[in-house]
């Protein structure tokens, strides 16, 4: 029995043997092998996408070269795919899924050699952009060492005033060093480039006319006119390396371009990486279900041996029943924790793993490849969710480009019905897109009128494309536009696509359009100036008040040619010529000329001519022909006398502009030049006055003839007004040219001028534009060159000087920051500072000066000195004075209670406050509304402001005074310093300047210039403040010196109303050692 049941034991061993040996070779010789081969796969198509994405952030040749071989992917993939079409040729489903999964793969391949080729074309653009850039530095730092060697000899042989005829070429050429770093950093937007292109136009067009102008000047310097020279050649070889064919801006537009393409092959790939991850996700699937049921088949056959086994032990031998479990747990255990690690594998739990022991028998070593499986399978699923999400992306920007046309988008199944469906779509059918869904394309149609049943019908009908009628989902009417594509969705099902546009209000507009033309060819009979079709200078139609202006009859001329109106054949010739140069290119012709009718009779005639197509004139053109003989008439009586400046007898301003316009429309045919030429004569005013309005009158009529006497009789010079001249020089050559012209209108006014034998010497200050490069049209060049004008008045007058860019920027600063005062007020931006005065003797504060501060939304903090004399200018300052002098009472009255009794608040007056002579009045006033105690009130006056108009001065000083006011001379020492009018005008305090206390305690000049206007003050019973102590020396010297009051930054510097009330409380700014 023992034998026996040894033997069963045996069979039975074997026999489970045998099961396991069956098991373990399904997973090595299938399963294993299969998923081996479908893992590397998905590896293969993984590295692909990451060396992709590696080699399109290389940014060197070097580093590029790196990703060129893909060969090895590209094997491994063939050969595991191969692997995997062999074992399942007999399986139709699973090669198609393999055949499918190649071509992408191929596909992939493809793209991904594009993409490596245009990204080595960007890099080895980059580097002819770098290498281009280096050229660029070098040449505009030649230019600027040229102009810089250049000064520094000049400037050592002391030629200053040559060193300032090149400032403007030094500016241009650092401007053209500066658009180095605004020209080549690198920017996809070639819209912003092609505008830093006509930046560097214009700023090489300036230096260029800056170098012409200095070529003009014929320096006798040699080495002077060899700088010259070489800064030409400099600039010519800088525009040669931006504009050649192989200059910067080529390169740049190649650089866009290959942009564009990278681009749109990166969307292409990523489109094509989502089909090919979607297909091995498909083939991973339909291979893990294979694998499951082959484990499930060996595990139900396993658990019908395991009963077996167990009835035949039993019946044997109970005494081996412990032997049979324990081999039983042996056999079974590792099978159940496969088929469950599977089934949890198939469920897609792939965080699944198989517990490892330390033998190493076939279920281990089972184990081990099951858990290496599950590992990558994990990771391929993140990939292909990261792959996923930017699939999604893709999406949503396909969705928002189809939201974004105006065309309704339609996607429909087979049968016609709407399944999707753009938001235009929903705007133009008149429903939500949860009504239209489902709802067939043709409830929108009206078919019947068609005779079309179906969408083969519709697709056939007119190539899937034509004009129909219909009503929108909400039942109204509309003219609409079908087109209509059949698309294969891959899974033998049809699906269309359907564009559909409203074109309702196209038709309605036609139809207007004909009812338009019936009423045009009403008016055009009815019109009261005579209307012609010409072709080919023949009549092709006239209307009724044609044939009555030249006494013919339509059917006498249509057809004939033009000759008959024109007095002569020479006027026929000319007028057709001139006409034809714009009519020819699209424009619009108006001229005024003499015609004649059937009957001889001339007459003048205004003629307007236009093309009826501007991009095709030879198509003809309409003609409007009027009588204006006597409207010529009466315009050039008027004209007479509208036209001249009545003193000088040049003409006007509007003379001027009319020339001006016409010189500049034809520079603008000829590709030539125009100068206009603003003059200002300096110092005008000042013999106006002093010698009356006749003798200015008889300077400004001599300054006429002198400038005129200086132009080509070709050339215009107007009078706009007052002391202001104007000149256009037309086919100007070159700057030198204009320069010369410049000189000798300079060089004839400069001569002496006797008005009742007082010899009298003016001289001008003049701005030149030049057209087209300093603007193209009339108030441009003008601005401009009165822009120059004050340039030149600010480089000490009697010059010329040519406008730049820079003129014009600081001029919108002013009228910026002019437009921003005018608000300031209004919106609080306007605050006061206070700057305490001290008394030297007891170190306590006895006054402060008030200052003005603002602090624009715009700038920020400005400075008094930018923003203060823009106020005097505009007269502003008188608005914004008196808001100062009752901010100054409000804020003493506030404080009152912490000062000393005999503490003054000082205000800056303006002289523009003193015009008038209102100013003791307005002053008062602000007393009263503010109860301002007028003996704590002090006004600070300029010596100038004194001297503009010394009588008002001395009235309202008298009147201010007499109200209790105290009033001191500010900066003194910087005017007139006149020991007069400090005794003619009731003065209380003198301030002296801060320039002089600056070195009293080491210049002996400025020492003794204190000590004396201290011995004076003290002699006219003045008090004197020092303005601008900032050292403890000077305060010694001023206390030596026995000097009333110190105010400067080593007491206290200015504050704001806050911590000058916090001051106000402090007993003594001076300590009792000093």
């Amino acid at each position: 029995m023992t034998i026996i049941a040894v033997l069963i034991m045996g069979t039975m061993a074997h026999y489970a043997n045998n099961l396991m040996t069956t098991t373990q070779s399904v997973f090595s010789e299938q399963l294993l092998p299969i998923e081996k081969s479908r893992r590397e796969l998905s590896q293969a198509a993984l590295l692909l996408f990451q060396r992709q994405q590696q080699f399109l952030d290389a940014s060197s040749t070097s580093e590029l070269s790196q990703f060129a071989d893909k060969s090895v992917i590209q094997q491994d993939f063939e050969s595991n795919w191969q692997q995997l079409a062999t074992l399942f040729a007999e399986e139709e489903g699973a090669t198609l899924l393999l055949k499918n999964v190649h071509e992408l793969f191929l596909a992939y391949i493809e793209l991904d050699s594009d993409l490596f080729t245009l990204r080595q074309e960007r890099i080895e653009l980059d580097i002819q952009v770098i290498d281009k850039q280096a050229s660029y530095e070098q040449l505009s730092q030649s230019l600027v060492n040229i102009v810089q060697d250049l000064n520094k000899r000049l400037n050592s042989e002391g030629l200053n005033n040559v060193i300032l005829k090149f400032t403007s070429i030094l500016e241009d050429i650092s401007e053209l060093r500066l658009l180095n770093y605004k020209l080549f950093p690198q920017t996809n937007d070639l819209a912003t480039f092609v505008s830093m292109k006509q930046i560097f136009d214009d700023v090489f067009l300036s230096a260029e006319a800056n170098v012409a102008r200095l070529h003009s000047e014929s320096f006798r310097l040699d080495y002077v006119n060899n700088s010259l020279d070489s800064i030409k050649n400099q600039l010519e070889a800088l525009r040669i390396l931006m504009d050649g064919s192989n200059g910067i801006f080529a390169i740049e537009k190649r650089i866009h371009e290959n942009q564009n393409r990278l681009l749109m092959k990166k969307k292409q790939a990523l489109i094509e990486m989502s089909q090919l991850s979607t297909s091995l996700n498909q083939l991973s699937q339909d291979l893990n279900r294979d694998s499951y049921q082959s484990v499930i088949n060996d595990a139900q056959h396993a658990d019908r041996s395991w009963w077996q086994i167990v009835t035949l032990l039993i019946v044997i031998m109970l005494s081996v029943l412990i032997f049979a479990y324990l081999l039983f747990n042996k056999i079974t255990h590792p099978i159940t924790s496969i088929k469950d690690s599977m089934k949890a594998l198939s469920e897609g739990r792939f965080e699944t793993r198989m517990t490892i022991t330390d033998s190493q028998n076939e279920i281990s070593l089972l184990a081990r490849d099951f858990n290496h499986f599950s590992e990558v399978t994990q990771k391929l699923i993140a990939d292909y969710s990261k792959a996923k999400v930017t699939l999604q992306h893709g999406k949503q920007q396909l969705s928002a480009l189809l939201n974004g046309v105006p065309e309704a988008i339609l996607s429909l199944n087979q049968l016609g019905e709407i399944i999707d469906i753009n938001s235009a779509g929903e705007s133009i059918l008149r429903g939500s897109k949860q009504q239209l869904e489902g709802v067939h394309l043709f409830h929108f149609l009206n078919t019947e009128n068609y005779h079309i049943d179906s969408m083969d019908e519709l697709e056939f009908n007119g190539d899937g494309q034509g004009e129909y009628e219909g009503q929108r989902y909400d039942g109204t009417d509309f003219s609409l536009w079908l087109s209509l594509n059949r698309i294969d969705n891959g899974n033998n099902e049809i699906m269309w696509v359907c564009v559909i546009a409203d074109i309702t209000k196209w038709k309605q507009t036609n139809q207007q359009l004909k009812q338009m033309t019936a009423e045009l060819n009403t008016i055009l009979e009815n019109a009261m100036v005579g209307i012609a079709f010409i072709k080919n200078r023949h009549i092709i139609r006239v209307n009724k008040k044609f044939e009555e202006l030249f006494q013919v009859k339509r059917d006498e001329i249509e057809g004939e040619k033009t000759r008959f109106i024109y007095p002569s054949d020479s006027a026929f010739e000319q007028f057709g010529e001139h006409a034809a140069q714009y009519i020819s290119v699209g424009d619009s012709y108006e001229a005024e000329l003499e015609l004649v009718r059937k009957n001889g009779e001339r007459f003048w005639c205004a003629l307007a001519g236009k093309p009826i197509d501007a991009e095709g004139p030879e198509d003809g053109s309409i003609w409007l022909f009027e009588d204006i003989t006597a409207q010529r008439e009466n315009e050039d009586r008027l004209t007479k006398l509208a036209s001249i400046d009545s003193l000088t007898g040049l003409p006007n301003r509007g003379v001027f502009n009319d020339r001006l316009e016409h010189a500049l429309h034809k520079a603008e045919r000829n590709q030539g030049r125009v100068a206009v030429c603003f003059i200002d004569l300096d110092h005008f005013k000042h013999i106006n006055d002093s010698l009356g309005h006749k003798a200015g009158d008889y300077l400004l009529k001599e300054v006429a003839k002198r400038i005129k006497s200086t132009i080509r009789e070709g050339d215009t010079v107007a009078r706009l007004g007052g002391d202001e001249f104007t000149v256009i020089l037309e086919e100007v050559k070159s700057a030198e040219y204009v320069g010369k012209v410049v000189e000798k209108i300079i060089h004839a006014m400069a001569q002496p001028y006797f008005i009742d034998t007082t010899e009298v010497n003016v001289s001008p200050s003049i701005g030149i534009s030049l057209y087209p490069a300093d603007g193209r049209d009339i108030d441009l060049l003008i601005r401009n060159a009165d822009a120059a004008m004050y340039h030149a008045k600010k480089l000490g007058r009697n010059n010329f000087q040519f406008y730049s860019h820079d003129m014009n920027s600081q001029a919108s600063l002013r009228l910026a920051m002019e437009t921003a005062l005018r608000k300031a007020v209004e919106h609080e931006e306007f605050f006061l500072h206070f700057q305490p005065q001290i008394t030297i003797a007891s170190g306590q504060m006895s006054g402060a000066e008030v200052l003005l501060r603002w602090n624009s939304s715009q700038w920020g903090m400005v400075s008094p000195a930018e923003f203060v004399p823009i106020l005097e200018d505009t007269g502003m300052i008188s608005v914004v004075g008196e808001w100062v002098l009752k901010e100054s009472c409000k804020t003493f009255l506030k404080y009152q209670h912490q000062l000393s009794e005999d503490f003054k608040i000082a205000v800056n007056l303006s002289g523009r406050q003193f015009k008038g002579g209102q100013l003791a009045s307005r002053v008062n006033t602000i007393l009263k509304e503010t109860n301002m105690p007028p003996e704590h009130l002090e006004l600070e006056i300029t010596e100038s402001m004194l001297m503009e108009d010394p009588a008002l001065a001395t009235q309202s000083l008298a009147e201010l005074s007499d109200m209790g006011i105290s009033l001191a001379i500010d900066d003194f020492g910087t005017g007139y310093s006149s020991l007069s009018y400090l005794k003619q005008f009731p003065l209380n305090v003198l301030k002296i300047d801060s320039s002089f206390i600056r070195d009293i305690t080491i210049d002996r000049d400025d020492a003794a210039i204190v000590e004396a206007i201290m011995a004076m003050s003290d002699s006219l019973g003045l008090e004197v403040v020092a303005e601008g102590v900032e050292t403890t020396e000077q305060l010694d010297f001023l206390k030596r010196y026995a000097c009333d009051y110190a105010q400067g930054y080593l007491l206290s510097k200015p504050v704001d109303e806050q911590a000058f009330a916090e001051l106000a409380n402090k007993d003594r700014f001076i300590s009792n050692d000093r």
